[in-house]
């Protein structure tokens, strides 16, 4: 392609003989008198403009400077001039633009030379700036295919980025896993118009690329028909190669999270408790929200199981990470949790030891946790904390936060010493992890405060109020997970009546007495009462386990009612053939027991025995 050259001067004569001298050489030439009549031809687009330095309206000068501040600041110009011939009038049209100067009269093969190789640098310079330019997208294409998080955002992205990489109309369909996913674009912006896909790929017309990575799969790039005979031909072609290159990296990246991420969802989901415990005078409620990031499965978990000794252990922990890793390693701590609770140790000492499991297995993995008991009739919590966020509290309509901060585990062996708290009915407990309260570019105070202003305005229900919090608190697409256990202790239910059966066997005097002791809690009997009724619960049900079957085995029954709030009556039943005799003074110092401690005694022997006592629990007794 012949390049197109610009002849600005206003003596018709040098202009002639210029334009000439390069018509012979086999260049275009354009002329212009004026330095306005430059300045739009140069517009309209040329390779070169040979400028005189005296125009009739204005300064060849001013016409370079406009030039070079133009869009195509590569456009090289060439002053040439009769009148401006001083080292000072060359060094100013330098200064001001222009690439070369020359003084007429000039040599016809001077020119020539300078105006080739104002062209082969000029060309240079473009190629460079193209290139350039092109890597700077492909690196920008690039960032965008890595950042696409699902395979439907993928094919939009490849679309896109292709169509300004090439200046085309791209259309791109991907298949994965029996999922098809179709996306286009064009170049400027908007829609194109709508192809057969597969049949473009196999036309010779397009240009197509295939960057699937998996048996199955299928993944095509098809990309509009560019000019004939195009100079940037092979230069397309590597950038092309580059770009599937990196597409299909993404591709294989998204198939490799996609499979990540079901594992670890089925691993996390797996180990959630499925059932909140059901235990008197306490309403349990959870939520677990998943991160909105693709691929963010995290080691965020909770869990709750029931204890000795009416008492139920929960905890609330995230490993740090997103990752199948992280989620493995929550597992392992969840177990932990249950392994060393069930064996009886407290909070604190429970955390202690899965700090040492975490630097002895998992060296370089930190992890924060929650650790916590409550005993579900006293309404006392035992609370141990590892670098989680604090416990918040809502007693008598006032929301705090618990100080239960400490070091987060997997990082030093440090003592993490607990908080202990008392329930009152109706006080609620709420624990959670730092995806609720975490937003990008904000401060984690602002997300406590957020929680608190949740928390002044608490629904009735326990439900509701885990609903309300995340309404309230929780980022709209959280960039991690949530996890939510609420406590809240009740008014206890008081029963009026308890009855209870047994084998009487020699373990049926501590389990009677334990369930009894439960009904006078509830029914608030003084504690002195409460316990010489135990001690007559006791002797009684002994003597059934001791001597009622001789010969067989046999259940016993007890019966406890509360009449009114004054009286309790006890009735321990068997079937059995022994009766009670105070003349068999082996036998009846546990009859002399019941009756030194209760108001009234009563025997009834019709096909067994039945003992039945009564107690005044009134305040005053």
């Amino acid at each position: 392609m012949k390049a197109r050259i610009l002849v600005a001067d206003d003596s018709e004569g040098s202009r002639y003989v210029i334009a000439t001298w390069l018509r012979r050489d086999g260049y275009d030439v354009i002329e212009a008198s004026t330095g306005q009549e430059a300045l739009e031809h140069a517009e309209r687009g040329v390779d070169l403009i040979i400028l005189d330095v005296n125009l009739p309206d204005m300064s060849g000068y001013v016409v370079c400077e406009r030039v070079k501040a133009g869009t195509d600041n590569a456009l090289p110009v060439l002053h040439v001039s009769a009148t401006a011939i001083t080292p000072s009038d060359r060094s100013e049209g330098l200064r001001r633009g222009a690439d070369a100067y020359l003084v007429e009269p000039v040599d016809r093969e001077v020119l020539l030379a300078s105006v080739a190789a104002l062209l082969r640098g000029a060309s240079a310079e473009r190629t460079a700036r193209r290139l350039a330019k092109r890597l700077r997208q492909l690196n920008d294409a690039t960032q965008a295919l890595n950042e696409a998080r699902t395979v439907e955002k993928l094919a939009s992205v490849v679309a896109e980025q292709a169509s300004a990489l090439f200046e085309r109309d791209a259309w791109v369909e991907i298949v994965v896993g029996g999922t098809r996913e179709r996306a286009a674009s064009r170049s400027g912006g908007g829609q194109p118009e709508e192809i057969d896909i597969a049949a473009a790929g196999a036309s010779q017309q397009y240009t197509t690329a295939e960057f699937a990575d998996g048996d199955g799969d299928r993944a095509l790039l098809v990309v509009a028909p560019g000019e004939a005979n195009s100079t940037h031909a092979e230069e397309d072609e590597l950038v092309l190669s580059q770009f599937v290159r990196a597409a299909k990296t993404a591709l294989r990246n998204l198939v490799v999270y996609d499979i990540e991420r079901d594992i670890a969802v089925t691993l996390q989901q797996s180990l959630l408790p499925t059932v909140v415990p059901d235990v008197p005078n306490a309403q349990f409620a959870v939520r677990y929200r998943s991160s909105a990031e693709h691929a963010e499965v995290g080691g965020d978990f909770y869990d709750m199981f029931a204890l000795r000794n009416h008492r139920l252990a929960f905890a609330v922990g995230d490993v740090v990470g997103h990752s199948l890793e992280a989620a493995a390693i929550m597992a392992q701590l969840r177990t932990g949790i249950r392994s060393y609770m069930l064996e009886g140790h407290s909070p604190a000492s429970t955390l202690e030891r899965l700090n040492a499991m975490l630097q002895r297995f998992h060296p370089g993995t930190s992890a924060t946790v929650c650790c916590a008991t409550y005993d579900w009739e006293t309404g006392e919590c035992e609370i141990a904390n590892a670098g989680h966020p604090p416990a918040l509290l809502i007693a008598g309509g006032t929301a705090s936060f618990l100080p239960t901060g400490g070091t987060l585990l997997g990082i030093t062996p440090v003592t993490r010493p607990p908080v202990r708290r008392r329930l009152d009915p109706g006080d609620l407990m709420l624990f959670y992890t730092d995806g609720l309260i975490e937003r990008r570019g904000e401060s984690l105070d602002t997300g406590f405060k957020r929680l608190l202003d949740a928390a002044a305005r608490p629904p009735e229900d326990l439900e509701g109020f885990l609903d309300h919090v995340l309404s309230e608190v929780a980022p709209a697409k959280p960039g991690d997970d949530i996890a939510l256990v609420a406590l809240r202790r009740l008014v206890p239910k008081i029963d009026s009546r308890l009855t209870v059966s047994r084998l009487a066997t020699d373990e049926a005097p501590s389990y009677m007495r334990a369930k009894a002791a439960q009904f006078f809690r509830a029914i608030g009997a003084p504690p002195a009462v409460a316990a010489d009724m135990l001690l007559a619960i006791s002797e009684a049900v002994t003597n059934v386990a001791e001597h009622a079957y001789p010969h067989a085995a046999g259940d016993v029954q007890m019966q406890i009612s509360h009449p009114d709030p004054a009286t309790v009556s006890i009735e321990v039943a068997d079937t059995g053939a022994f009766a009670y005799r105070e003349a068999q003074r082996d036998r009846s110092r546990g009859l002399t027991i019941i009756r030194g401690v209760a108001r009234d005694v009563k025997i009834h022997r019709d096909g067994g025995t039945r003992i039945v006592m009564t107690f005044d629990v009134s305040s005053a007794s």
